[in-house]
């Protein structure tokens, strides 16, 4: 699936008049989002079960073609990808 999402993009970044593409898993007009339960360690979840987390996987260009600006840290990179070290 990776290989046809990066060969989609390369593919659409071709087209005329495109200038930037991007993938995200859920589509921005979308009231709901992917849930994460989140762990912490050395705590206990409470009686409810462990709380989770809202969130979104997108491709490197997702905030420039959503015209975001970065306002600490730094863009994401082909290299953000799963099993890559973590960014500190």
């Amino acid at each position: 699936r990776r290989q046809f999402v990066d060969r989609l993009l390369e593919e659409a970044a071709r087209a005329p008049g495109v200038t930037a593409v991007a993938t995200t898993t859920v589509s921005p007009a979308m009231t709901s989002n992917m849930r994460r339960p989140l762990i912490v360690e050395a705590q206990e979840p409470g009686p409810e079960g462990p709380r989770s987390v809202n969130y979104r996987a997108v491709s490197p260009a997702y905030l420039d073609v959503m015209r975001i600006p970065l306002v600490n840290g730094r863009r994401f990179t082909p290299a953000d990808r799963d099993g890559a070290q973590a960014v500190r």
